[in-house]
């Protein structure tokens, strides 16, 4: 009876053990020894499985665009202001087949010496948050995503710290809104509605794409530069604005940094853009990128961001006019904010 009972036992345990090796993962993660692991590791896992690059080509075959996610429907202008838009989809190849609208007409920019009041607009205020905290960088954060603070935020903060340096307001609200999955843009609408609630001018949603390096990485006169995506939601009542947001700066962009901006994407979904006129989302890279690079083009994109909302205007022929400010205004007026300070200052 003994060895019978012997034998029971060591064939649950047997069968237990192999219940867990199945699961590929380590057993002191199934059994719940650290829980933060546990999400860490489920979280990541998740991630990996959403990360399928789609490839996107022309009418004629040639590849014009890649993306993380995308949908029948979806239109996108790219660097060479040709507009598109994505008319079936091959999920199993991870394919779309986009057909070309036409040319996407931006505003003539033009340059003056004649500096305006413009130049020295009060109310000079950019908020900045991330929606998807956990998104970092393989080549400069070693992993590319982590359950909290991610590499995005230190770009968020070079990015605002670069724009106070040209005498912009800039606040950084890094507000967690984990984990990273369909509900976190319901998450931070509270986040941007409180930076809305402080009378800024401008919010802006900071991300990172999940496509390869080649997608965003494009040659600078010999060198390696990171481009940036600028995306619209489709399903919000301030898209005709956000659209024209957007095309002032990627115009501004196109001139003083012809390879700055890889494309402007209006995907499904709002993206908290219905909150306001003047929002818009900008994917930084993708997690492959060097983050080394990904500074580098939020320098480029703070100049643009400057330019294009507080140092020109729109003239009477349509044309955006440049108004050139060579004084070197540092203001350093930059806010940090986390749970934990906002909390404390209100």
């Amino acid at each position: 009876m003994k060895k019978k009972s012997f034998l029971l036992c060591l064939i649950i345990c047997v069968c237990f053990i192999f219940s867990l090796t199945i699961t590929n993962d380590p057993v002191f993660v199934k059994i719940g020894l650290n829980v933060k692991n546990v999400v860490k590791e489920e979280n990541r896992v998740t991630q990996k499985n959403e990360n399928i690059t789609f490839e996107i080509y022309d009418e004629t075959g040639s590849l014009i665009d890649t993306k993380q996610e995308v949908n029948v429907g979806d239109y996108f202008i790219l660097n060479n202001l040709k507009a598109y838009e994505i008319k079936s989809i091959d999920n199993k190849k991870a394919t779309a087949v986009a057909e070309c609208l036409g040319e996407y007409e931006t505003p003539n920019i033009s340059f003056s010496d004649n500096v305006k009041l413009i130049s020295n607009k009060q109310n000079k205020t950019i908020g900045f948050y991330m929606s998807h905290n956990d998104e970092s960088y393989v080549v400069g954060d070693g992993v590319d995503s982590v359950y909290g603070e991610g590499g995005i935020h230190d770009i968020t903060n070079n990015l605002a710290q670069k724009l106070s340096d040209l005498g912009v307001e800039t606040t950084v609200d890094e507000t967690l809104h984990l984990p990273h999955d369909s509900g976190a843009y319901s998450r931070s609408k509270t986040t941007a509605q409180e930076l809305l609630n402080d009378n800024i001018n401008f919010i802006f949603d900071i991300h990172r794409d999940g496509a390869p390096k080649k997608a965003f990485v494009t040659d600078c006169d010999g060198k390696e530069c990171c481009q940036i995506r600028i995306v619209i939601g489709q399903n919000n009542v301030n898209q005709e604005e956000n659209l024209n947001l957007a095309t002032n700066i990627f115009a501004v962009g196109n001139k003083l940094y012809p390879d700055l901006f890889k494309d402007v994407y209006f995907g499904k979904g709002h993206y908290n853009q219905n909150l306001t006129k003047n929002s818009l989302l900008f994917e930084m890279g993708s997690h492959e990128v060097p983050k080394e690079l990904v500074e580098e083009a939020s320098v480029k994109l703070a100049h643009v961001l400057n330019t294009a909302l507080f140092e020109s205007e729109t003239n009477s022929n349509g044309d955006l006019v440049v108004y050139k400010n060579d004084s070197k205004i540092s203001s350093n007026k930059v806010s940090l904010l986390n749970n934990k300070q906002k909390t404390n200052n209100k």
